[in-house]
């Protein structure tokens, strides 16, 4: 059994019978941040290398994908595989949604990889709707029981998730693209790379900064964001940014500069570098087209 955390994350693998499962939990509010960083965090587009569940405890919560998105009310619970774009755009307002990552890996399809195949081999999201009794059930195990002993609480989300799967989910219709399946074995790592990314992309982040916290070379760093995003730190860096920018400026009428600043560009000039490259106009000019066509 062993127990990965990063800030307010924790990440427990436990073997049974030459199965692996990894659970990835949130504890708390996934980030400290000011409103600004927050929107910028909560309402872009991401893809995680494990699999996730969100549950709806009250009220609704609204999950986003490239082309769609789906409405969860109270009792449905939506299975996201790997590699698929997405987003949470409902503020987690007491408790009314939880959630967890889950991998899974074995030697042979016995035991609890039988048990969770029908969820987990799938390529496409997975609902499974109005099951309002085994949410709450989910609710007390993800919120009420943290501070049992993990391997305990592992077991038990699995167990959960077994009899939940056997209520029978349904494919969720959505046409947003699918990634390729993630197979580097350092699903611990490349975790904490998504959430330095997703979490820190405003700030002046380095390969060296983000190699250490990962407590690899460069080299490997390079390595392992070639694989999970088809494109160097530095390219995926830009990108996260990129895509802030667009935001705003879609959003607000703030400068162009105040913008390279508040996502992290080292300047103004290096800001217009890449929005050019990209878009192959300029901010302002990437604005006034918006607005006319509007």
């Amino acid at each position: 059994m062993s127990i990965f955390s990063v800030e307010n994350r924790a990440e427990y693998t436990v073997t049974v019978n030459e199965t692996t499962i990894q659970c990835f939990l949130s504890q708390s509010t996934p980030y400290e941040t000011n409103d600004f960083q927050e929107k910028l965090i909560r309402y872009n587009l991401h893809t995680h290398a494990y699999g996730e569940l969100f549950f709806c405890h009250h009220d609704s919560i609204q999950i986003n994908f490239e082309l769609t998105s789906a409405l969860l009310s109270l009792g449905d619970i939506l299975y996201i595989p790997a590699g698929i774009p997405h987003v949470c755009i409902t503020p987690n307002l007491n408790r009314n949604f939880s959630g967890f990552g889950i991998q899974c890996t074995a030697k042979s399809p016995q035991g609890f990889q039988k048990h969770l195949s029908p969820l987990l081999d799938s390529v496409q999201p997975m609902i499974l709707r109005n099951q309002p009794k085994a949410v709450h059930e989910w609710e007390k195990l993800l919120y009420d029981n943290v501070k049992v002993n993990p391997e305990v609480l592992t077991l038990q989300l699995i167990t959960q998730l077994i009899q939940t799967i056997s209520c029978g989910f349904f494919p969720f219709s959505q046409s947003a693209h699918i990634g390729s399946p993630i197979s580097y074995k350092n699903i611990q790592c490349l975790s904490e790379l998504e959430y330095i990314i997703d979490s820190q992309f405003m700030t002046r982040l380095s390969r060296q900064d983000v190699a250490e916290k990962l407590f690899i070379s460069k080299r490997q760093l390079d390595r392992i964001c070639q694989k999970r995003f088809g494109r160097s730190f530095h390219e995926q860096i830009t990108e996260r940014r990129l895509s802030a920018a667009v935001q705003i400026l879609l959003e607000t009428d703030q400068t162009a500069e105040i913008i390279s600043q508040q996502v992290g560009f080292p300047s103004k000039s290096s800001f217009y570098h890449d929005f050019t490259r990209k878009f192959n106009i300029t901010p302002y000019q990437f604005r006034k087209k918006h607005q006319n066509n509007e």
